[in-house]
């Protein structure tokens, strides 16, 4: 079976700093949401300026085409990617079977301080649009990630070897 986790969540909760670590501790393919932004996203993001529905789908699409390229490879995968709204979720996982979201949950103050003491494109006065725009839904896996990294790490893990036996 081949297994995709999402790392999903607003600027700042550590989608990629903990992808990162968990694609190390288990040895598995990571893909960062980011790259997969046309330039002109990118450029609108640095300017402050919020993506707009338009803007995100080929975005959305690309990512899942990318994935579907492993979907019969048994292997598992971690993908950081904000995946704010269901119905982006959706597009993310249209044609794989086994894909889990991880919602690393903060606090705004907390996303607000971490992305003010981050070196990244993304600008924090977007930080609170993606609050606001972020919906819950029964499939996330909800993960405090207020705690230090290594805790969060060790929570996420877990969480995915259980997925993995469970199935």
């Amino acid at each position: 079976m081949t297994y995709f986790f999402f790392l999903i969540g607003p600027a700042g909760c550590g989608k990629s700093t903990i992808a990162q670590k968990i694609k190390k501790k288990l040895k598995i393919k990571f893909f960062e949401g980011d790259s997969f932004h046309s330039l002109k996203n990118l450029d609108k993001m640095k300017k402050g300026n919020k993506l707009k529905f338009r803007d995100r789908l080929p975005w959305l699409i690309n990512i899942n085409k990318k994935l579907k390229e492993y979907n019969q490879s048994n292997k598992e995968y971690i993908i950081a990617c904000s995946a704010l709204k269901k119905s982006y979720r959706n597009i993310l996982k249209r044609d794989l079977k086994y894909v889990f979201f991880i919602y690393l949950k903060c606090k705004k103050k907390e996303l607000i301080k971490r992305n003010l003491n981050r070196n990244h494109f993304f600008p924090v006065t977007l930080v609170d649009d993606q609050i606001t725009n972020f919906e819950n839904s029964k499939e996330l896996i909800v993960i405090n990630a207020e705690k230090n990294i290594i805790d969060v790490q060790k929570l996420v893990l877990e969480k995915i070897k259980n997925i993995i036996k469970a199935k």
